[in-house]
């Protein structure tokens, strides 16, 4: 009894320590969502690494956002692929707009000065 208890624990233990890894990565796309439902397209563009923001002009982040409707009026989302590997996250999932209708969403996060920034996404 106590192995299985003592199994259990290590388990749960391990779930949390993979999950909690992941937590503050999707916070930040979650934050980018909600500036960007709120309207707030140069707070949601302060969310991307250096490396995005050069590759990715704002007023082209901005045309983008604009023809990806689901991003200005989420629902819910949901992000069940999860993955932490040294400074590079992974995160896929589904974002429910309003309408409804799931759309499949992945990002690819860096830790800049030991913050997590977007350094890519596809909508």
């Amino acid at each position: 009894m106590k192995k299985v208890l003592v199994a259990g624990i290590i388990l749960t233990g391990l779930v949390w320590w993979f999950w909690g890894r992941t937590l503050e990565p999707v916070q930040v796309i979650r934050n980018q969502l909600v500036a960007l439902q709120a309207g707030d397209d140069q707070q949601a563009y302060k969310y991307l690494s250096t490396d995005a923001r050069r590759s990715l002009p704002e007023d082209e982040f901005v045309a983008l956002v604009e023809a990806t409707p689901v991003v200005r009026q989420p629902w819910e989302s949901t992000f069940l692929s999860r993955k932490v590997e040294n400074q590079t996250a992974t995160v896929s999932g589904h974002i429910t707009g309003r309408d409804g209708h799931d759309y499949a969403v992945s990002y690819t996060l860096v830790r800049e000065n030991d913050v997590w920034r977007i350094h890519g996404f596809q909508w």
